[in-house]
């Protein structure tokens, strides 16, 4: 009985989720089922010169994180859609092109892939792999459709 309840669980919650059409990480940890599915996250997101990423969440087994590509850029997963110049905006004020970092808290939106066969190796500059975002070290990313929210964290 406990085995026929759990997918049933996930399932709900998988629905739940789809229908308020918002996530976090913690989410994406329970089921694999939003892979390929336009979803918004929220969560803290971190800005450096080598990329952007959501932060990991302090629930268990939460992922490393989950980089958020921007459409039609290389190393980007192919969408049916494009960033616009309003959501760049938005965004601009925690870009660091030329260093250093800052933290925002937000709701992105867009389109939520997961790399099946990832391999994270460590080199002399840090962890890489054949994932998403800076040196692939990432399996989650999420090509950026819309910006819903973004502000200084508290």
């Amino acid at each position: 009985m406990r085995f026929v309840l759990k997918p049933l669980v996930l399932a709900m919650l998988v629905g739940l989720c789809a229908a308020e059409n918002e996530i976090t990480l913690c989410d994406l940890v329970l089921y694999r089922a939003f892979a390929g599915k336009s979803v918004s996250i929220r969560g803290r997101i971190g800005f450096t010169m080598h990329g952007v990423a959501f932060l990991p969440s302090s629930c268990k087994n939460s992922p490393p994180g989950v980089a958020v590509l921007t459409p039609g850029n290389a190393n980007t997963p192919s969408v049916d859609y494009i960033l616009e110049n309003r959501d760049l905006q938005l965004l601009a004020p925690f870009l660091r092109p030329s260093g250093g970092a800052a933290v925002a808290c937000g709701v992105l939106s867009g389109r939520i892939f997961y790399k099946k066969d990832f391999e994270l190796q460590q080199s002399g500059g840090g962890p890489e792999g054949n994932g998403y975002g800076p040196r692939g070290a990432l399996r989650w990313a999420l090509v950026l459709s819309s910006v819903k929210e973004i502000r200084a964290c508290d």
